[in-house]
């Protein structure tokens, strides 16, 4: 008689958990069709930006209007500019530690791994996956 009781029990408990996952979903699916951001979602809801991003990409929702994730490959441009930009930060990493280094291999570094990234951020943004 405890086991089927316990049984319902968790049941119960199952179905209550499911229900709070669905609303959540609805809830963050709500605010992003409105064109919030990921960090301004998460601040309404007061939970962590990356655990919000990870539960979002789990349930396909997007944020800012980001397309989904293709297959899509790389154009031969967009190669060859990925490339250049990495070599840039490679090479400002060795440069601002030599002895004799330019003044502003320092800054150029931070400059060339900020490009990178913005380079990735754009891609990402057009549905490409890196």
């Amino acid at each position: 008689m405890s086991t089927s009781l316990r049984q319902k029990v968790n049941k119960a408990a199952s179905d209550l958990k499911l229900a709070k996952r669905q609303r959540r979903i609805e809830t963050i699916r709500c605010y992003a069709d409105a064109g919030f951001s990921a960090p301004a979602i998460a601040d309404i809801l007061q939970i962590n930006v990356i655990t919000l991003r990870t539960f979002a990409y789990n349930h396909n929702i997007f944020f800012k209007n980001r397309k989904p994730m293709t297959k899509e490959k790389l154009s031969e441009g967009l190669i060859q500019e990925r490339k250049y930009l990495t070599q840039q930060v490679l090479y400002w990493e060795r440069e601002r530690w030599r002895s004799d280094a330019d003044k502003n291999a320092t800054n150029n570094y931070y400059l060339a791994k900020k490009d990178l990234k913005d380079f990735y951020a754009r891609c990402r943004t057009a549905g490409i996956k890196i």
